[in-house]
């Protein structure tokens, strides 16, 4: 298990064979970054998003998939499509780089996708994103042809304004509870919260269009209902020196009103989103950032006030402006305990928060991406293994962790065991996750067949003495899961082999002297003869 610094440095790797079939190997499993949580790198590829409008995105129908769009140097833009494979790989499948709708050329390297969700209701997943194309901002809605296939047939596209390329994240909504999908999103035109709802026909219609006020607004929205009163809240902010925050409510059928406006003496409230369940009492929580470019950052959650109608900010953390901020932070459950934790996009940087008690919270992980770009963030399950992976792409390289449940320690290195051996086998569990109960499996070819070696030890446990098996095979590996709220396996770092017991053999004779061998012709005197021979002649003539 090796241990890296926050630069990145020491990165396995995938070795990338083709450009659009190439297997990317899942990275050795890494602790990575600092804090009180042990996160390791599942994977990682040298494909990833640009700058911070876009997203990396999971479309999970039968078969997980991440897309993302984004610009690869000296190579193409497109939709980039990795599949999951088990045990944490993710395959290049395919790259999308355009098709035609009517009035041009629809180019998918442009389209930037920001969600995925079933929004007409046949139970498959869409993928849904922003498109600007011959001088016009479109909603572009892609399907799959079939279960369980890439979503890469367009089906719906509709313009919502032009000149100027407007690429602002999407949401899949049901603002008004009725039963019907929005995508709904934030534009600079005007600028305005707009919703287009699914209609029959497979198309979409706008329902909603609200005026934000002020001259720019961030790029992200918060979606929820954040005074629990069973209706939904849209909360943003501004891009201004002079900044308030800004909430709408939806107050009936499509029908979405200004609702409070708080000032707050921070500039560019460049993120907002969304936690759901952040200390136990399952409320929506609308979550704000801050910069000043070259200076600090901060981050607030903003909660209404008890009794009135009003907003007000709570400061969480500030820290170090990253670089470029304009990014997208999130929250989720990391570590199986039911709650969400904060991972804040600080520009370069993730900082991960859980709270500790009313408007208190800790840090538990920092990493540091090493480049000038933003962190984009998302949190999926990708392998089902019942922990959320947190998935990051920024600088043209995407990564994707888990936190860390156990590790094993020995074996660990190129040995041989011989049939009999009794082996130590070691390994380290991690609080958190919760650890419930700990299996040991061995595995002895490049394919993961297990063969059992023992199931059930307690999550106290650190060692089990374990006899090697009458078996030959030169690529054994220990495979250890902890079972916990999900589960989690790690395994030796490198093969070892399990060889034959071999021939005995006698005991080597006691040497008791030496003495030359007779031998006939003896070499040593034909190699004297000229020697002597010349030695006389020279003493003749002296």
């Amino acid at each position: 298990m090796k241990s890296l610094d926050q630069s990145g440095g020491g990165i396995c790797r995938p070795r990338n064979t083709c450009a659009c079939r190439a297997m990317l190997v899942v990275a050795a499993l890494f602790q990575f970054g600092s804090g009180t949580w042990h996160i390791k790198e599942l994977a990682r590829f040298d494909r990833g998003i640009y700058g911070g409008g876009s997203y990396v995105l999971p479309h999970a129908d039968s078969v997980p998939h991440l897309v993302l769009s984004a610009f690869v140097p000296n190579s193409f833009m497109g939709l980039h499509f990795y599949r999951h494979e088990p045990m944490n790989r993710y395959e290049l499948v395919k790259v999308d780089t355009g098709t035609y709708l009517g009035q041009g050329p629809i180019i998918p390297g442009n389209m930037l996708p920001w969600v995925a969700g079933d929004l007409d209701g046949d139970s498959a997943a869409e993928l849904i994103g922003h498109t600007f194309s011959n001088g016009d901002n479109l909603v572009t809605v892609y399907a799959p042809p079939a279960g369980g296939m890439i979503p890469d047939s367009l089906t719906s596209c509709v313009r919502y304004g032009g000149s100027v390329a407007d690429a602002h994240r999407f949401y899949l909504t049901d603002l008004d509870r009725d039963g019907k999908k929005e995508v709904t999103f934030r534009t600079d035109i005007g600028p305005t919260i707009m919703a287009y709802e699914w209609s029959l026909g497979d198309s979409l219609r706008q329902v909603i269009s609200v005026p934000c006020g002020g001259y720019r607004h961030t790029y992200n929205l918060a979606i929820g209902d954040f005074d629990q009163d069973g209706q939904t809240e849209v909360g943003t902010t501004g891009l201004d020196s002079d900044n308030w925050i800004t909430v709408f409510k939806c107050i009936g059928n499509d029908h979405l009103v200004p609702w409070d406006s708080t000032p707050i003496s921070r500039p560019n409230g460049a993120d907002v989103f969304t936690a759901s369940n952040l200390d136990g009492s399952h409320r929506d929580i609308f979550l704000a950032s801050y910069f000043v470019v070259g200076g600090r950052i901060w981050l607030y959650t903003v909660e209404p006030t008890n009794g009135t109608r009003g907003y007000q900010p709570f400061p969480v953390d500030s820290t170090t402006d990253r670089g470029e901020v304009y990014a997208h932070s999130v929250c989720g459950d990391v570590d199986g305990d039911g709650l969400d934790e904060i991972l804040w996009s600080t520009g370069n940087q993730i900082r991960t928060y859980r709270s500790i008690g009313p408007h208190q919270y800790e840090l538990v992980w920092v990493w540091d991406q090493g480049s000038n770009n933003s962190c984009n963030l998302n949190l999926y399950d990708m392998n089902g293994n019942g922990y959320n992976e947190i998935l990051e792409s920024g600088s043209g390289v995407t990564h994707i962790f888990e936190i860390e449940a156990i590790r094993v320690l020995y074996p660990n290195s190129r040995l041989t065991f011989h049939p009999g051996d009794t082996c130590r086998i070691r390994w380290q569990t991690f609080n958190p996750p919760r650890c419930d109960s700990i299996s040991l499996f061995l595995r002895r070819d490049t394919a993961w067949t297990l063969d059992t070696i023992v199931t059930g030890l307690a999550s106290s446990e650190t060692a089990y003495t374990w006899i090697v098996p009458d078996i030959r095979s030169d690529s054994c590996r220990i495979v250890a899961i902890a079972y916990g709220p999900g589960w989690q396996y790690d395994e030796s770092d490198s093969c070892f082999r399990i060889g034959p017991v071999g021939i005995a053999e006698a005991a080597a004779p006691i040497i008791r002297e030496t003495r030359l061998l007779g031998i006939s012709p003896n070499p040593i005197r034909a190699w004297l003869r000229p020697q002597l021979w010349l030695c006389r002649r020279v003493s003749e003539r002296l």
